[in-house]
């Protein structure tokens, strides 16, 4: 099971968590004068589709070092990456960019119980990261 963004693996798979909380079809369905309704439904394009990698304090925790190197990839404007996710069976693998409009970063992690100091390499962070399929 690996997980990669650009030319950084992580150090344990994280969690999709909105895996299953887009749709590919977008709809819209309205009143009609006559009492009917108007639907309207099309084929959704991915680009746009959010994906957010979270690690718990059982899955996906993260060492300092590949922190920082997220978090480099993430310092860089109008980049974009090759997100590839392959786990169970199942591959993943798409064109993200970091998501940058969000008020709290695209990249957000904690220490987890630091036991070496704040900036040892041997420390693991839980947190997220925020993307974007382009």
């Amino acid at each position: 099971m690996t997980t990669t963004i650009g030319s950084v693996t992580l150090d344990h798979d994280m969690i999709f968590a909105d895996e299953y909380e887009y749709t590919q079809v977008n709809a819209s369905v309205e009143d009609t004068i006559g009492g009917g309704i108007y639907v309207q439904e099309f084929q959704r394009s991915e680009s746009g589709r959010p994906i957010t990698l979270e690690s718990t304090e059982t899955q996906g925790l993260q060492l300092k070092s590949t922190v920082d190197s997220i978090r480099a990839l993430a310092d860089i404007a109008n980049a974009t990456y090759a997100l590839s996710i392959v786990s169970n069976n199942q591959s993943v693998s798409k064109t993200v960019r970091f998501r940058q409009e969000l008020d709290r970063g695209p990249v957000e992690f904690q220490p987890f119980h630091p036991r070496d100091g704040l900036h040892s390499d041997t420390i693991y962070y839980k947190g997220r990261i925020h993307l974007m399929v382009i």
